[in-house]
């Protein structure tokens, strides 16, 4: 019952501060609570090279330190008792996103009916592909050894990702295309389905990257940190969180980038002030992993990701304000910094379903 209602008080701490701002500032709520939550191009502001070049600056400044202590770290070979060679279910998965991929970026008449529904299959496939080389490193992954934890991501994921739908509801940077002829009903069970497989990769990513000696053992002990956040500091989080969600639904000309960093600080803010176990005290014990693995995780994917959108005829365009210049694929390029925090959301919502602490293990 405790976790039930901690559940109730975080999904309402993520759901609750857009429309409260929105309606505090005399808007209607209703355009922002219609599902399916189908939003239409946005008139944003032009592109700026203050803006952009500012954002490079800060992106370079965070982000450098990390790379540079990664080279140079003296890492040492990981030896898995269990390694074994890459599976035969890894190969069939191979061997079928090869096809996907080609129908994804044609149009073959055969196969119009279809068209649409090309986003999962090679996401199922990416996920089987990433669990197989997981299992090629230590001889164990998520989908062999905890195929329900999978099971219950998956089912997360799908809630996960509609809940930023409804975030872009109010910034509006996002919108899709080659859905038009989708009933609604059709529409919900194909995107819900497609939603599913996102957590699934980015954790299943982080599995893969913790047997990997340059991303994992340069942050086990970074050293950079090294404080006990009290229940205040926690509660303050968690407000600040609630906060600046807030005024992101209010100025998303100026705050749109903070729809993918405030709801990590609303989640881990509510678990610690609850006293709750989060992944993030790692952080304590000079552990980064926490941090590194779940952000270059969901860059990873993320690269994928505007990949296979890039020429599929159902897509997602960007219409991102201030920066949507130099793209890669859609993607403006410093758009990509989005998938940094978004990786630590990720890890974040995963905890939900439990054992995401196992992810990090030796």
């Amino acid at each position: 019952m405790y976790r039930l209602a901690t559940g109730i008080v975080i999904l309402l701490s993520l759901v609750l501060p857009p429309l409260l701002a929105v309606m505090v500032t005399g808007h209607a709520l209703m355009p922002y609570m219609n599902f399916p939550f189908l939003t239409h191009p946005a008139d944003h502001g032009a592109f700026s090279y203050p803006v952009w070049w500012s954002m490079v600056v800060f992106i370079i400044a965070v982000t450098v330190p990390f790379i540079i202590h990664t080279l140079r770290y003296p890492v040492k070979e990981m030896q898995f008792r269990d390694a074994c060679s890459f599976p035969a279910w890894g190969w069939m998965a191979v061997i079928f996103l090869l096809p996907f991929w080609v129908l994804a970026w044609n149009r073959f008449d055969w196969f119009i009916p279809l068209q649409v529904y090309t986003f999962t299959p090679l996401w199922l496939c990416y996920i089987v592909i990433v669990n197989a080389l997981t299992m090629r490193r230590k001889g164990s992954c998520l989908l062999t050894n905890r195929p329900f934890y999978l099971i219950g991501l998956s089912l997360l994921s799908s809630g996960f990702w509609w809940y930023y739908e409804f975030l872009n509801g109010f910034i509006r940077n996002w919108h899709y295309a080659g859905l038009e002829g989708l009933a609604i009903g059709e529409y919900v069970f194909h995107s819900s389905i497609a939603y599913a497989t996102v957590l699934p990769a980015v954790i299943s990513t982080i599995e893969l990257l913790n047997t990997i000696p340059r991303m994992a053992q340069p942050f086990v002990e970074f050293g950079a940190y090294r404080s006990h956040v009290s229940r205040a500091g926690a509660v303050t989080v968690w407000i600040g969180g609630c906060a600046v969600l807030g005024l992101a639904a209010v100025y998303p000309e100026q705050l749109f980038m903070c729809v993918w960093m405030a709801p990590l600080f609303i989640l881990v803010g509510a678990r610690r002030t609850m006293k709750q176990a989060t992944v993030f005290a790692l952080l304590e014990q000079h552990d980064w992993r926490p941090v590194i693995l779940p952000a270059t995780a969901a860059l990873i994917c993320g690269f994928f990701w505007e990949l296979w959108n890039f020429r599929s005829y159902a897509h997602w365009e960007y219409n991102i304000p201030l920066v949507d210049g130099f793209h890669v694929f859609e993607m403006p390029v410093v758009g990509y910094a989005g998938y940094l925090p978004f990786g630590m959301v990720c890890l974040a919502i995963g905890e939900l379903v439990e054992g995401t602490d196992k992810l990090f293990d030796a």
